[in-house]
């Protein structure tokens, strides 16, 4: 596929996964698979394996069950360096025009911003990323810009909160 031909899309999309909303994902390059937010997660008796995507908080939840007969295990390596076993199901989405069926490991992401990670096997040869369009912007508002202030505000009173006390946990 020549440059020319491939979508540009930012650090973070919107996709559509047959929801009437679309719903914002992050683009993780440095993820090599695809992860999205899942509650209700079991398996059958008959070994079928269901969930509801996204958790009962989140806006884009739902409550419809998926059922796959086509998944897998597979041990996810974070990028912190901890290990889990999570399950990997195909799911079909929607971004920038194009329609995929990806394959997305299942994941608790009630505690996360992005309910959605897209990472490089997802994306392919498709797609650009231009880091600095977003949809959603990533960082959230005023986390960075607090600490910024507090370190300008007094930078002794930073230094002993947040960095000694942080080498001393250690």
């Amino acid at each position: 596929m020549n440059i020319e031909e491939r979508t540009i899309i930012g650090a973070s999309v919107l996709v559509d996964i047959g929801h009437s909303k679309s719903i914002p994902a992050k683009i993780d390059t440095g993820a090599d698979s695809s992860s999205i937010g899942v509650s209700n997660l079991r398996l059958t008796s008959d070994n079928r394996l269901e969930f509801a995507l996204f958790d009962p908080s989140s806006d884009f939840y739902t409550g419809e069950t998926y059922t796959v007969d086509d998944y897998a295990a597979v041990k996810v390596k974070s990028s912190n360096g901890t290990s889990e076993f999570r399950y990997r199901a195909p799911l079909s989405l929607r971004i920038a025009g194009h329609r995929i069926r990806a394959t997305f490991t299942l994941a608790d992401r009630s505690h996360a911003r992005f309910k959605i990670l897209i990472g490089r096997r997802t994306l392919g040869p498709r797609f650009l990323i231009a880091p600095d369009e977003e949809v959603v912007p990533i960082k959230a508002k005023g986390r960075s810009l607090g600490l910024s202030n507090k370190l300008k505000s007094d930078p002794q009173k930073f230094h002993q909160t947040y960095i000694k006390n942080e080498r001393s946990k250690k």
